[in-house]
């Protein structure tokens, strides 16, 4: 498959096909904790980046052969909404299942109305808001030259009240760049302005691209939610039911896992519902075969392909 991944497990969408519309670090933004790495392609050029028609067989083939999937969520590689053709896409897979669809996009595009009109059929968006000065904005997300604050938080605010589906917005908290209360304070007042369900703080779970940024700490989150009010809620980690698996499927399966974003045993671990020690096993000897690297973060080991680094937030 070259435009679906998963079914993979998400913090937030339960059981989650990717659906990667965007070449690997195609990008409107270059932001130091994303886990890709560094943008490839920083670019606010919309087209027919990958061609519709393959995206759509794929999916179909997809579901033909998995049950029990949660959302169909446009993410992995690159910002989706860059994808010209993200709105017929849309409408193509509910002309052929009732699965809702989710759109996790970092929002730079929305004051582009044909963006906006684009996502107007997904059952879910979740923009990202992680800053609103402009100072924070350069050092944080890096975006393309071309980008003004102001445009996409008033692209934000038009498409939040045309929008009837459900609409999360995602900040996700870096230590020494977002962290402040003076931050969060304008943050939180910017969004007063958005028709928002749920405001969903997160932080550094996995290896950022820049390798000094460090995660909040859970106070610091705490202060964040409090900040945000009601609406604001710590994402916590996705949990399953144990089940149990063939030894060969259990090596696919933490492949498939570690196919978009590295992870760690614990967490692999609790995503598939094996336990440690059979996943920390099955980790050792990918590595050994040369199919996993090892790298370090934030005191804990995680792995990712040999062969390439990827995935997006899910």
């Amino acid at each position: 498959m070259k435009y679906v991944f998963g079914p993979v497990p998400s913090r937030r969408l339960g059981y989650s096909l990717g659906i990667d519309v965007i070449p690997f670090k195609t990008c409107t933004l270059d932001c130091v904790y994303c886990q890709l790495g560094p943008t490839t392609v920083r670019t606010l050029e919309r087209r027919q980046w990958v061609p519709e028609n393959d995206i759509i067989e794929e999916i179909k083939d997809t579901l033909a052969r998995h049950t029990g999937i949660d959302y169909l969520t446009f993410s992995g590689s690159g910002e989706p909404t860059l994808h010209a053709g993200i709105g017929r896409i849309i409408r193509e897979i509910q002309a052929i299942c009732a699965i809702p669809i989710a759109v996790i996009t970092n929002g730079t595009l929305l004051f582009e109305q044909e963006v906006r009109e684009g996502l107007m059929s997904a059952d879910l968006v979740i923009p990202s808001v992680d800053c609103v000065s402009t100072k924070i904005f350069q050092r944080l997300n890096r975006p393309h030259p071309d980008l003004r604050m102001e445009n996409i938080l008033r692209g934000l605010e038009t498409f939040s009240h045309d929008y009837s589906g459900a609409l999360w917005v995602e900040i996700m908290i870096a230590r020494g760049f977002n962290d402040t209360a003076e931050e969060l304070e304008c943050i939180a007042k910017k969004l007063e302005r958005v028709r928002i369900d749920k405001i969903q703080i997160n932080t550094v779970t996995r290896p950022p691209s820049d390798t000094q940024i460090e995660p909040a700490s859970r106070e610091e989150l705490e202060l964040a939610r409090d900040i945000l009010g009601e609406r604001a809620e710590i994402i916590g980690d996705f949990t399953k039911e144990k089940i149990l698996f063939e030894e060969t499927d259990i090596r696919q399966r933490i492949l498939h896992l570690l196919q978009r974003h590295p992870d760690s045993a614990r967490r692999i671990s609790a995503a598939l519902g094996i336990s440690m020690s059979i996943v920390e096993l099955h980790l050792r000897r990918l590595a050994d075969e040369g199919k996993l690297q090892r790298i370090e973060h934030a005191g804990e080991q995680f792995y990712r392909p040999a062969n390439t680094v990827g995935g997006g937030r899910q």
